[in-house]
């Protein structure tokens, strides 16, 4: 079903400037290739009257994520990626083992089980490539998920939601139509947790780093308009096939919001 109509709407604000597509990014999106996994380490640091602990555990997870890059120049060899906003890596969930609220009489033993979690990207971010194709770029993500604390004494749920500067960097080679993002990084994601989880006067943050191992993304790009441009409906109709009729005006679309002409015309 068309809801927000947002690549009819991206459209018709392009539509004055449509002459100019032939100089745009080369739009280029991607995916985690199938069947990867990362280590994930959280790190839980509580603070009250008695003090500031921390505690960590890490858990072997499935990711997946699909997102977008604008390459430049207009052909290659490129030497400037823009990663677009709304890229997306998403985290298999797990059961997290703490120990805090540490006194002389010991510790609590806590439990988290984690729900899977999805990083968002929250605004575009561009790179230099340099050397042999390596680009890292100053991101912002936002963390969320869900999750039950346990303790000896209690079960909680609680929301995830942490935004926080985490830089993501991969190491690009191309071919002649695509390209695969290797030696991923990205910076530890922080913010505060649900409070409700954790005895009266003590507050928590999260800290979440990722080692990405040999996951990598792939993807094509496309040096003249997509596949589904021109062809189809007009661009400033929302539509359920991917692509639109006007070449120059989908393939502008397409590099900003690529599901435009992989999913559907909205």
């Amino acid at each position: 079903m068309l809801i927000n109509h947002r690549c009819a709407q991206l459209a018709f604000a392009i539509a004055a400037t449509v002459t100019a597509c032939a100089h745009a990014e080369v739009p280029a999106p991607y995916n985690v290739a199938a069947g990867q996994a990362a280590q994930v380490t959280v790190r839980i640091t509580t603070t009250n009257s008695s003090g500031t602990q921390f505690s960590e555990d890490s858990m072997t997870v499935p990711v997946t994520g699909i997102g977008s890059f604008g390459l430049l120049p207009n052909t290659p060899p490129f030497t400037y990626a823009d990663m677009k906003a709304g890229s997306k890596l998403n985290f298999g969930g797990g059961v997290l083992h703490f120990q805090l609220l540490c006194t002389v009489l010991g510790c609590v033993p806590v439990t988290v089980n984690l729900s899977a979690t999805t990083a968002t990207m929250i605004a575009n971010t561009g790179a230099s490539i340099i050397g042999f194709g390596r680009a890292d770029f100053g991101t912002t993500w936002t963390l969320s998920g869900n999750y039950v604390t346990t303790t000896p004494f209690s079960s909680s749920p609680g929301t995830l939601d942490a935004t926080s500067v985490a830089p993501f960097g991969t190491t690009f080679t191309f071919d002649a139509t695509g390209f695969i993002g290797r030696q991923l990084t990205i910076g530890a994601i922080e913010g505060d947790l649900d409070p409700s989880s954790f005895p009266a006067g003590t507050t928590a943050r999260i800290r979440t780093t990722v080692s990405f191992g040999n996951t990598f993304i792939q993807g094509p790009y496309y040096l003249g308009p997509p596949p589904s441009c021109g062809t189809g409906e007009p661009c400033n109709t929302p539509h359920e096939g991917s692509g639109c009729a006007n070449s120059a005006c989908c393939a502008l679309v397409c590099s900003i919001d690529p599901p435009c002409c992989t999913v559907s015309w909205d």
